[in-house]
């Protein structure tokens, strides 16, 4: 053998020896590459290649070939694999050429299933347990807590395998009809209508059908379920504790609904829920200027409490309500006004109160509410007439005043005029009220000196 072909052996079997002792990408491919060349080598028909050379060559391809094997890195490819004879010599007309097919291994492990297929056709279910992936035969992995979506074929081939009926659990859900699923007691999915299968896994499931042809969801649904079904297949609408909800399905009124939360199946349908409050409602009517008999100008504000008694018809013939309580306390206050005078206006609140409170009591029955009170909040008057009335308020007090004042002066003098008519016919009432006016002169005196004329009225005998 020549040097060269020495040096070519003993490169290509460093190579190998590295492949086998790392897992380095830029080796394999490096040793892909030896592989094909030392193959096209010793194929070559060229008689100047020596038979010892040939067999080397071919070694050193076996030995890189086992290297594939071993790390699962020769893919289905049209690889040539060069046999002898059996004897140590290569001939060239029993070289053969083969398709060279790596058997996988595929782990299906106790949470799953497999199906298997071989070239694109169903064949069967595959549990637990280790397989080899020979030629033409591939297995697609499911997990038996999903349900089954199988990728390679439809469900009904699936389901057509008298097999499978082992491991799965089939429904069939008709049109307007939802399914809920329920595995070991609870539930876990929701079906709208066509085909699903779910893998059993020993587990036990059971299926409730419910209708969906009327849009609000029945009794026999349960209620912890609905919270739990996606957006998408039934939608819920609450309806406040102080209120009625009136129901209208494909713009048509059907019924009212009492508090609480409802759930409504997406089938189509339009669904609207008008939420009525049923609580007395105050309504306030804003100061409106009016004009009296005699021209004066004043502003009155009125407010009335209301409870709707019809909420169906509330909602389908009265558009605003508060304007239209609005508009009856205006006009009910504007014609009791024009007609009164301002001092009229003023003496007769609560009369003006009665009449509007009645005209609110006929629209009952038109409105659909009940008015349970009403009355005349303010009177507010322009800025002159304010000062007016200030005026004549202040005038009238003062005249009060002086009435009071008077009368008692006139009591004062009167009294005054009866202890005079009693002095004069009693001296000894006379001497009583000297010495009670003297008691109080000398209350605040120190010294005091008697003179002739007190002594006189202090022991009138001593004269």
């Amino acid at each position: 053998m020549s040097e060269k072909g020495k040096t070519d052996l003993t490169s290509y079997g460093v190579i190998a020896k590295k492949i086998e002792a790392l897992h380095f990408e830029t080796e394999k491919r490096l040793c892909r590459k030896a592989y094909i060349s030392l193959l096209a080598e010793a194929h070559k028909s060229d008689k100047r290649i020596c038979r010892s050379r040939r067999l080397a060559l071919l070694s050193a391809a076996m030995k890189l070939f086992a290297v594939f094997i071993r790390y699962g890195e020769l893919k289905r490819s049209r690889s040539v694999l060069f046999l002898g004879d059996g004897q140590g010599t290569v001939n060239p007309e029993i070289i053969c050429e083969r398709k060279i097919h790596i058997m996988k291994k595929v782990t299906v492990k106790d949470n799953q299933r497999g199906l298997l297929f071989k070239n694109g056709k169903y064949i069967g279910i595959l549990t637990a347990g280790k397989y080899r992936q020979t030629r033409g035969r591939t297995v697609e992995i499911c997990f038996v807590n999903a349900p089954v979506e199988p990728r390679g074929c439809s469900l009904e081939t699936l389901l057509a395998d008298k097999d499978a009926e082992k491991e799965l659990f089939a429904v069939t859900v008709p049109e307007q009809k939802v399914a809920l699923i329920f595995k070991d007691g609870k539930f876990i999915n929701v079906c709208k209508c066509g085909k699903y299968a779910f893998w059993k896994a020993q587990n036990t499931y059971e299926t409730v059908f419910a209708d969906i042809s009327y849009p609000l969801v029945g009794d026999d649904v349960p209620r912890y379920v609905l919270s739990r079904i996606p957006e998408n297949i039934v939608r819920s609408i609450e309806v406040p504790y102080y209120a009625k909800g009136v129901l209208s399905v494909e713009t048509k009124t059907v019924g009212t609904l009492d508090p609480g939360t409802y759930y409504f199946w997406q089938n189509g349908m339009s669904v609207d829920v008008v939420p009525v409050d049923m609580r007395k409602i105050r309504v306030v009517v804003a100061g409106q200027e009016l004009l009296t008999r005699d021209k004066v100008s004043v502003r009155i504000s009125y407010v009335c409490n209301y409870r709707v008694t019809d909420c169906v018809r509330f909602v389908s013939e009265v558009a605003d309500i508060e304007d239209s309580v609005r508009n009856c306390v205006q006009l009910a206050l504007r014609e009791y006004v024009t007609t009164r005078t301002f001092e009229e206006l003023l003496s007769s609140r609560k009369e003006m109160s009665d009449c509007v409170f009645a005209a609110l009591k006929e629209k009952e029955e038109e409105f659909f509410v009940e008015f349970s009170d009403a009355g005349v909040r303010d009177v507010i008057l322009p800025g002159e007439i304010r000062e007016i009335m200030n005026t004549v308020l202040i005038a009238e007090k003062q005249a009060q005043a002086n009435v009071i004042k008077r009368r008692d002066e006139y009591a004062s003098v009167r009294a005054m005029m009866n202890t005079a008519k009693i002095i004069d016919s009693n001296p000894t009432v006379y001497k009583l009220k000297q010495l009670e006016y003297l008691e109080n002169i000398c209350a605040g005196a120190e010294n005091l000196n008697i003179g002739s004329s007190v002594a006189d009225i202090v022991c009138p005998n001593n004269k």
